[in-house]
């Protein structure tokens, strides 16, 4: 299996220059053949510049590793993303609008992709910015059966719930999002969606864990992440280019349409902005690494119908289904004309966040938005 691994160096004693550029930094290693474990990303952070990988290097990779960061300049990467005029996209501040598309979507090679986000009727989904707690010790409310925050705990929020199937692909996230818990330091299991009960439940709203019998003068420890804010992340893995063909929106009759809905892309500063790196010459305010949103392709939907301005027809309604796993709402969709940004270069940081104005969760069973498209290689 494979085990994510950070190696960590410091940038005024192991890069040439004092500096790191996390968008050049990473093509520099893609393009090294001597590593041959796939990089995972790359975070600065001080003086610390943590590369991650997905697995451990072997002694050759780390050499070649080490030679890539003594040899790196601190300098932006080349031939960033373009408008369609061949000129160099600029952010500059949010009254700017020129309407055109970031990248055009060129051929069609590369490994499907279908991704959808959380629901934004439902907060116990919102994974993308929550928080992680290791094995904090959970409190007996009293009962011997029912464990809580301890008190004085500074989560007060939902926990992330990738076990029900209200995400898609949750399989995906358990590992880094899911529910672990350790009873005298021993593993238990959580009840199954279906199927024969094993060791406790989770009250994710409530932060409770409710075991089947006693544990009364036992330690019980729980891994969790708690929800942030309503922001969805789409990134591509490392290395890649997630190349967006298509969208739709589904959501339930019942949805009640209670905040703004916001779309927007971010990129790396040096990229995309280079006056305001604080490489440049005279230099800006922020570091290589820091995204920057990119103001002029930001899409706000104040109004469900402005959603459906951009529809371009509408699915058919698809009625209620009972069981567990059912729906008692309709469920309505229909595909969108989407082009705010088509690709999304690995390599300049680049991310889709949809988000939530005020974090304000709609009401209603379900809302969600799913992009389709490939996953094609930067080299």
């Amino acid at each position: 299996m494979a085990t994510p691994t950070k190696y960590t160096y410091s940038v005024s004693g192991d890069f040439p220059n004092g500096k790191v550029v996390p968008s050049s930094l990473t093509l520099e290693i893609q393009a090294d053949a001597d590593i041959t474990i796939a990089l995972d990303y790359i975070n600065v952070s001080g003086d610390d510049c943590d590369i991650w990988f997905k697995d451990t290097l072997p002694a050759g990779d780390e050499t070649a590793l080490n030679a890539v960061v003594a040899a790196h300049q601190g300098a932006p990467s080349p031939n960033p993303p373009t408008k369609d005029d061949g000129t160099p996209y600029v952010h500059i501040d949010s009254s700017q609008s020129d309407g055109s598309i970031l990248t055009a979507a060129t051929g069609r090679e590369g490994t499907e992709m279908i991704v959808c986000s959380h629901n934004y009727c439902d907060k116990t989904t919102w994974y993308s910015t929550s928080t992680r707690v290791v094995e904090e010790v959970f409190d007996d409310s009293g009962d011997g059966v029912t464990f809580q925050l301890p008190s004085g705990s500074s989560t007060n929020k939902p926990f992330v719930d990738v076990t029900h199937g209200k995400v898609l692909w949750e399989e995906d996230l358990s590992d880094t999002y899911g529910i672990v818990v350790l009873v005298d330091d021993v593993e238990v299991t959580e009840d199954p969606m279906y199927g024969t009960a094993q060791d406790y439940t989770v009250n994710h709203t409530n932060g409770t864990i409710t075991f089947h019998s006693s544990q009364s003068g036992s330690t019980v420890k729980v891994s969790y992440s708690y929800v942030g804010t309503s922001e969805w992340i789409l990134e591509p893995p490392a290395g890649k280019i997630a190349v967006l063909e298509d969208a739709e929106i589904q959501f339930s009759a019942d949805l009640s349409y209670d905040d703004c809905m916001r779309v927007a892309p971010w990129g790396y500063v040096e990229v995309f902005a280079p006056e305001l790196w604080d490489g440049y010459d005279p230099p800006g305010p922020y570091p290589a690494g820091t995204r920057i949103e990119l103001a002029p392709r930001v899409r706000r939907y104040l109004r469900h119908d402005q959603i459906l301005d951009e529809a371009r027809g509408a699915y058919p309604t698809i009625g209620s289904v009972g069981g567990t796993g059912g729906h008692s709402s309709d469920r309505y969709g229909y595909p969108l004309i989407y082009k705010t940004v088509t690709e999304l270069h690995s390599a300049y940081g680049m991310q889709l966040r949809v988000s939530m104005e005020n974090d304000t969760a709609f009401g209603g069973e379900r809302a969600t938005v799913t992009f389709y498209g490939i996953y094609k290689d930067e080299t």
